[in-house]
């Protein structure tokens, strides 16, 4: 398809003329490296995929990041865009034309103060930051210098206090959870503390009242000191102390019951509203010093169970509270039994939560790396996913390899371990598999399954790997190559969200969702100086390609194209028998654009393939190309066509049968006509026979000349043959007869 080459500056990539075909030994050598033969070297480092390459040299991409990550009800989303924030608040304090125009530049300085990686930091702060270096690097005269001065001033105020931005970067996943906890049971807890505070109370009032009740209490003395000297020249504490002596009516509680009451008072009053998240982690998981501050650090063997138990010690703190608020509302309901409630209250635990109450728990994070799991963790990971306890795990992924094929050294070999389908083998897990590039869909998932009463397994994308080999279009295009690539796939699972599956789990955010592999259309530069669009498909190996460790799975092609060699994705496409003759490659583009088919080796290959497998694993749990949908289409065609089919039967039989009675109709009047015609007589005189003519017309010719006949008058039968009438009226027979045939 020929187009302009308008499009040409977007994408800057060539398809070089073709010069000549690969000889056999070119072919042959080919073929030897495909199949992983010793001595066939690869070389695909200086190249990236095709839809990549308009993104090179183009410095940092604009994403999504730095994040604006708001405290708790300071805004209606939680998490914006840095874009987005700036463009409200300046709208807001209606800002001059410097600012308004600038904002971009100030966004900039902002990524600038912040850096590539690191934790969050406060908003106001980075932003005085970036202003006063946009500012200094606008070099502007001294009076619009003032005014913008103000206007950022006024910028900074319009942002709520305790706001943070956050940058793209390794932290980023573990910020956003901990971001969410606190917001999960900030509301909470806030309003526990104040049900405590209220209900402590009470009961101080209840033993203030008991105090009073009691003999001892009620002396001139007690009395003077409970009123202090001042009350005492205002009122006399010997007759005050008579007055109380001669109220009978109330009873003093229990020393039993009293004791109860202050020790339940004393746990009350000691409650605080523990808000600090617990971090979980193994020591060559993630480096402590690189954790978000506002969380209590914990470096241990085995996370997750750790992660159990570090959960029971912070979920009996809050038991002995929720326990005392138990029997304070008892007593002070009066309807507290020891005999019948203490061994309840004794042995209250977390598994007695309301779900409210289970969200005053603080979070309790493990963090865990894919490979740690496959090699020995998935015992301990599947025990705490199946026992109930709301515990947050994060399992760091690296999509480029498989944490089960390390002893292939670059991480290809057999099956990948999918953890995040692990997970979804526990059922009553919550889980989700995202990546930090998809800041929403990431953090969507950690609300739910804050909000939910039940643990979950959190499989992110990571990219501490790349940051010791960084590719060539960065870090962020890099990971957002996996989810394209289908090595890192998108999906949450719900259980709270229904009771069937096709409620609890989808797989939103994906790109082209319901294909095998997402397809870019791209304008490109023709060896006769035209242009045309291509179409390439985005496979694992293609993001594969961006990792420098899987240089040697690919090679260029000298030459033009063979039948041999097809796309990665036609390939795919192929049964194993029609594959045997082929050898699969991408598309590959050098620094200069220069498009180039790249072979890829068996291994890569497989890779591919067992990718793409578990993707339509997941299309298929989504109800997206079902094989059971698609055969229930294939049935209810079938049935319908059938069933129309049948209609048609009907509907043409119906039509022939009506073709045929008007047919009759009109023969029917016709002939009526014509023989009233032939044979002189009124029409009316048919009515003595039948009212027509043509129902006499069956028969031979003899019998329908003879009712003519009788129609005429009365003949005698012996000169009937004899009458040269008789032969007009056997032609009119004759004639009428074959009228009626036509």
């Amino acid at each position: 398809m020929q187009s302009q080459t308008a499009g040409l500056e977007a994408t800057g990539l060539t398809l070089p003329r073709e010069e000549r075909a690969l000889n056999q030994e070119e072919i042959a050598r080919v073929r030897r490296f495909h199949l992983g033969a010793e001595g066939s070297a690869g070389g695909g480092g200086a190249y990236v995929p095709a839809p990549v390459h308009p993104f090179r040299g183009r410095g940092a991409l604009r994403t999504e990041y730095p994040l604006v990550l708001y405290r708790e009800d300071a805004a209606e989303n939680p998490i914006a865009s840095l874009e987005d924030t700036l463009a409200e608040a300046a709208g807001a304090i209606g800002g001059g034309r410097a600012l308004r125009e600038n904002l971009l530049r100030l966004e900039k300085h902002v990524i600038e103060s912040l850096g590539s990686t690191g934790a969050p930091r406060p908003a106001g702060a980075v932003l005085a930051e970036a202003g006063t270096a946009m500012t200094a690097a606008l070099g502007l005269a001294a009076e619009d210098g003032e005014r913008l001065a103000k206007d950022l001033e006024a910028l900074r105020a319009a942002i709520p206090p305790g706001t943070m931005l956050l940058p793209f970067g390794e932290e980023a996943p573990l910020a956003l959870l901990l971001h969410a906890a606190r917001l999960g049971g900030h509301r909470a807890r806030v309003e526990f503390a104040a049900q405590v505070a209220e209900v402590a109370e009470e009961l101080r009032g209840l033993v203030a009242a008991d105090r009073r009740r009691r003999p001892e209490n009620r002396t001139a003395e007690a009395v003077g000191a409970s009123i202090g000297s001042v009350g005492e020249e205002l009122i006399d504490p010997a007759a005050l102390a008579g007055m109380l002596a001669e109220g009978r009516g109330d009873v003093p509680l229990s020393e039993e019951r009293l004791a109860r009451l202050q020790e339940t008072l004393e746990v009350l009053d000691a409650y605080t509203a523990e808000e600090t998240p617990v971090l979980i982690l193994r020591e060559t998981a993630f480096p402590e010093d690189r954790v978000p501050e506002g969380a209590e650090v914990r470096v241990v063997e085995d996370p997750c169970r750790a992660a159990e138990e570090g959960f029971d010690e912070r979920a009996a703190q809050t038991a002995a509270v929720i326990a005392a608020m138990r029997r304070a509302r008892l007593l002070l309901d009066e309807t507290y039994d020891a005999e019948k409630h203490e061994p309840w209250l004794d042995r209250f635990n977390w598994q007695g939560f309301h779900e409210d109450e289970l969200r005053l728990i603080p979070t309790v994070v493990a963090l865990e790396q894919e490979e740690s799991v496959a090699r020995g963790g998935m015992a301990t990971l599947s025990h705490l996913l199946l026992s109930g306890r709301p515990v947050q795990v994060v399992v760091m992924a690296r999509p480029a390899k498989n944490p089960g094929g390390e002893e292939a050294g670059d991480g290809l070999a057999g099956f990948r371990f999918e953890a995040g389908y692990l997970g979804l083998s526990h059922r009553e897990a919550v889980v989700q598999q995202s990546a930090a590039t998809r800041p929403d869909h990431l953090f969507d998932g950690f609300l739910r399954s804050i909000a939910a009463t039940r643990a979950a397994l959190h499989v992110i994308a990571s990219e501490d790997a790349l940051a010791e080999r960084p590719t060539e279009v960065g870090t962020w295009l890099t990971m957002a190559s996996a989810l394209e690539g289908r090595a890192h796939p998108l999906f949450h699972y719900d259980p709270e969200a229904g009771a069937t599956w096709a409620r609890r789990f989808d797989i939103e955010g994906n790109p082209e969702r319901d294909g095998d592999w997402p397809v870019h259309s791209l304008e490109v530069a023709t060896g006769d100086g035209k242009s045309t669009a291509m179409d390439f498909p985005f496979t694992f190996a293609d993001f594969a390609l961006l990792d420098p460790v899987h240089a040697s799975h690919f090679l260029p092609l000298p030459g033009g194209a063979t039948d041999e060699f097809l796309p990665m994705a036609e390939y795919l496409a192929l049964d194993s028998d029609a594959c045997v003759d082929r050898i699969p490659f991408v598309w590959g583009a050098d620094r200069e654009g220069r498009l180039v088919r790249l072979a890829v080796t068996l291994s890569m290959t497989l890779a591919c393939r067992d990718r793409l497998n578990y993707w339509r694993t997941l299309q298929e749990l989504a109800g997206v190309q079902s094989e059971y949908v698609l055969e229930a289409e294939r049935r209810g065609r079938t049935a319908a066509m059938a069933e129309a089919e049948a209609k048609m039967r009907d509907l043409a039989a119906a039509h022939d049968h009506e073709v045929e009675r008007l047919r009759r109709d009109a023969v029917t009047e016709v002939v009526d006509r014509l023989t009233a015609a032939l044979l002189e007589v009124d029409p009316a005189e048919f009515a003595g026979a039948g009212g027509a003519v043509s129902p006499l017309l069956f028969g031979s010719q003899d019998e329908v000349a003879g009712r003519l006949l009788d129609l005429v008058g009365d003949v005698d039968p012996a000169a009937v043959d004899d009458d040269p009438g008789n032969d007009a009226v056997n032609r009119m027979a004759s004639d009428l007869m074959e009228l009626l045939d036509r």
